[in-house]
């Protein structure tokens, strides 16, 4: 597939007789309508200082609802967790970032009052390191945002 993808250039993804082409239009088909239910069905807690809410979807669609989630205004501060994929979605005082937090300790949550608790404070106290330097891994960090784990 990648070496007819650079043989024959872009129309490759539009051959509609590949068997091959209808399995990933399938997956991305089916990543979309995962992430617009689990947009649908955002059912945050509302902490002391911010919002809280655990998703375990079986595709990794918080990027892919990251700027809606986002945009919402009746919601201020929040933290959505990923369990599944070991993402973070946090927003405090305007700022966002997305985390990969694999390798950071997080126990199993069994709701979202309890991944608040846990949580909310690394997000509050700006504990992870790579806040300080946005688009630069700090040496010794657990946590690295996930466009940096990408690079």
């Amino acid at each position: 597939m990648i070496f007819c993808s650079l043989k024959y250039g872009a129309k490759i993804a539009e051959d509609y007789s590949s068997e091959l082409m209808n399995g990933i239009q399938m997956a991305i088909r089916d990543l979309y309508r995962e992430a617009q239910s689990i947009l649908q069905e955002l059912d945050f807690y509302i902490g002391e200082e911010a919002s809280c809410t655990v998703i375990n979807p079986r595709n990794s669609v918080l990027p892919i609802i990251r700027k809606p989630v986002l945009k919402r205004r009746d919601i201020s501060d929040f933290i959505i967790y990923d369990k599944r994929h070991h993402l973070l979605l946090e927003r405090n005082d305007e700022q966002n970032m997305l985390l990969d937090i694999s390798d950071f300790p997080v126990p199993d949550f069994k709701d979202p009052a309890e991944a608040y608790s846990y949580l909310w404070p690394f997000v509050r106290d700006n504990r992870f390191d790579v806040r300080v330097i946005p688009g630069q891994k700090k040496s010794g960090s657990a946590i690295e945002p996930l466009w940096l784990k990408a690079s």
